[in-house]
């Protein structure tokens, strides 16, 4: 007959592991549970972001290559892009999920404004929609062009659509319209005052505002030579120059009745 003294040792041992399994299977189990909790978000998120892609016509790059690596750096520049990360930062369809969670802004740099532009213009191809799904399926296009243009398509892609005033959609339009010639004719302080009248061409037609245009002109020079695109030498000579645009075909004053006339009445 076994000694009863040795029963009580062999019970315990048992009962540990069985309380160690417990213990085990609880935290497998609350494991999965976290997975879970975390995997199904970003698989709703997915799948949304393929569904409404799926109904989209979706913005391919320009064809080519219209500027040179130099004019794509001072147009990236312009815009707010670094010199030095000439680069789109790739999105995910969880991007903006984790963004709004840990409170940052998605697509922070320079790209936005572009990477937006081309989304946008994607959009009013296809004419009204209501504003949910306009946002909805904004997003989704900004997500699905940072993963297949790059910064140079990007560029490439403003320089062919932004407008620059004077009816002139493009730098090439906008060259010819303000200087006329070529864009790949022009010199430093003539692209830089393109860039400057981007933000607000009727504002800053030189023919009518010419310290303003060189104020802007000054701006993108400075913002250029900060990048280390241009020496301080090149830059002060490039302000000095004198604005030299073609002149306009009607005078200013009528210019500035159309403005009064198409703003609205200020409420009182």
């Amino acid at each position: 007959m076994p000694c009863p003294v040795s029963v009580g040792p062999r019970l315990a041992w048992r009962l540990q592991g069985t309380f160690r399994m417990r213990i085990f299977r609880g935290l497998v189990a609350a494991f999965t549970v976290c997975v879970g909790l975390v995997a199904v978000p970003f698989g709703v998120v997915s799948v949304l972001y393929v569904w409404v892609l799926d109904e989209l016509d979706l913005p391919q790059p320009p064809a080519g290559q219209s500027l040179t690596r130099t004019q794509q750096i001072e147009l990236w520049t312009a815009n707010g892009g670094e010199a030095e990360v000439f680069e789109v930062e790739r999105q995910y369809p969880w991007t903006p999920f984790l963004d709004v969670v840990i409170q940052k802004s998605s697509l922070p740099r320079a790209e936005a404004p572009l990477v937006w532009s081309v989304a946008r213009q994607s959009l009013k191809a296809r004419g009204r929609m209501p504003m949910g799904w306009w946002h909805l399926r904004g997003v989704a296009l900004s997500i699905w062009v940072t993963r297949h243009w790059s910064a140079a398509d990007l560029v490439n892609e403003l320089a062919r659509t932004q407008f620059l005033g004077r009816s002139a959609k493009g730098v090439e339009a906008g060259a010819s319209a303000y200087f006329g010639r070529s864009f790949s004719a022009l010199e430093l302080h003539q692209r830089a005052l393109l860039q400057g009248l981007a933000v607000n061409p009727s504002g800053r037609e030189p023919h009518c505002y010419p310290e303003r245009a060189r104020k802007a002109r000054s701006a993108v020079l400075n913002r250029w030579r900060s990048q280390r695109l241009l020496t301080t030498a090149e830059a002060e000579a490039a302000a000095t120059q004198a604005l030299d645009v073609v002149p306009l075909s009607r005078p200013c004053e009528e210019r500035r009745a159309d403005e009064v006339s198409r703003s609205p009445p200020s409420g009182e």
